[in-house]
């Protein structure tokens, strides 16, 4: 409920969370919020090994991002 509060006091329009925790809690804290979630993998966990590994790695940044702050 603490954090619920900060969330709509401060009117966060987005909250960002990485690919090892659970959404669900997530969803659950922003509900009648009005702000929305993204995910961000820094470490590229979901990523596959390559080449072009860290350009798909600021390009998965970059899209969660604009999927959550986009109007």
């Amino acid at each position: 409920a603490e954090l619920r509060a900060k969330i709509t006091s401060a009117q966060a329009v987005c909250v960002f969370r990485e690919p090892q925790f659970d959404g669900a809690v997530i969803d659950n804290l922003l509900a009648g919020t009005g702000a929305k979630s993204a995910v961000l993998d820094p470490e590229g966990a979901l990523l596959a090994p390559g080449e072009a590994l860290y350009f798909q790695l600021m390009e998965a940044i970059a899209a969660g991002f604009e999927s959550c702050l986009a109007a």
